[in-house]
């Protein structure tokens, strides 16, 4: 009567669903609280399940030291990291610190007009962001019928306080949230550096052209920030 315990118990175990296997000996032993093969069964799982708990505690640990050393780094370059908002499908793109200590970041280019993106895998902190900008739009988009999006007719924005940091910057304060217009002839890590930016891991850029129809509905809309 008390083998089908076992034999469930059994292969609770070896599938690793230790919880289950523990629950099963448990109801075996109430049926035979003298078995001996699920009181064995029964501390074995258990001592599993606390090898996972303390494994885990010590990867949390592990990636919150990891965590604190990329924000360190992050803080003296006076770049503000917050949470991820949003993956990068099928690209292997995340912000790096390379061997010389530069901060590198993948960048969305977003286009509201259109609702299209384009995507730059690798920008260093030192490239001007129009030289990236410059290669995207060398020749006409595909979608850009009339042909407006060109170096010399777009704007650029980027949100600002879009989410909360992983630190609080010391001396700060509650900054609007809203679009800023960013210089295109500044270095990545300049714009990082813009007052009420949080780093959501991608920068996303938002592009619209002045020669659009929908330059003037978008900065009415938009809720900019000066």
């Amino acid at each position: 009567m008390i083998k089908p315990y076992f034999r469930a118990a059994s292969s609770f175990f070896e599938l690793r669903r230790y919880k289950d296997a523990v629950k099963k000996c448990d109801a075996g032993l109430e049926v035979d609280p003298s078995c001996d093969e699920l009181k064995q069964l029964r501390i074995t799982a258990l001592a599993e399940i606390d090898k996972i708990q303390k494994s885990n505690i010590s990867e949390k640990y592990q990636k919150s030291k990891e965590l604190d050393a990329v924000l360190d780094l992050c803080e003296k370059k006076k770049i503000v990291l917050g949470k991820p908002l949003y993956e990068i499908p099928n690209v292997d793109a995340k912000f790096h610190f390379d061997a010389d200590g530069i901060f590198h970041v993948p960048i969305i280019l977003a286009y509201p007009e259109f609702r299209q993106t384009d995507i730059i895998r690798d920008a260093k902190e030192d490239d001007p962001l129009e030289a990236h900008l410059a290669t995207v739009l060398e020749y006409k988009l595909p979608w850009d019928i009339e042909g407006f999006y060109d170096m010399e007719s777009i704007e650029c924005f980027i949100e600002l306080n879009q989410i909360e940091p992983y630190r609080v910057v010391q001396g700060s304060t509650k900054q609007k949230k809203g679009l800023k217009k960013i210089d295109i002839s500044k270095t990545i890590l300049q714009i990082l550096q813009t007052k009420g930016f949080v780093l959501p891991q991608v920068i996303e850029v938002l592009i619209v052209s002045r020669r659009s129809k929908f330059y003037p509905l978008f900065l009415k809309n938009s809720g900019l920030v000066a």
